[in-house]
């Protein structure tokens, strides 16, 4: 399962890791060709200056896929694009 965030502050890369941490899958994070563990807030930070960040989850079922993006979405990280 892919999707696309925008943490720009540390504040919302810790959101991110909190919800990434709540589920028993992996969740990588990409931005350009650097990538980090979506369960390290050190490696998100690392990553967020660079806007957007690519998520890629994957080992879990379609539920916690839904449960995850809802949760992302409830934190307000997934914004739609102006202009």
């Amino acid at each position: 399962m892919r999707l696309r965030i925008y943490a720009k502050t540390t504040d919302e890369a810790k959101v991110f890791t909190d919800i990434a941490t709540k589920y028993d899958f992996n969740v990588d994070v990409k931005s350009g060709k650097n990538y980090a563990d979506g369960k390290s807030l050190l490696g998100v930070c690392s990553l967020c200056s660079s806007l957007p960040l690519d998520i890629d989850a994957h080992g879990g079922t379609s539920e916690q896929y839904s449960a995850f993006v809802n949760d992302i979405k409830a934190a307000g990280l997934i914004r739609r694009k102006k202009g």
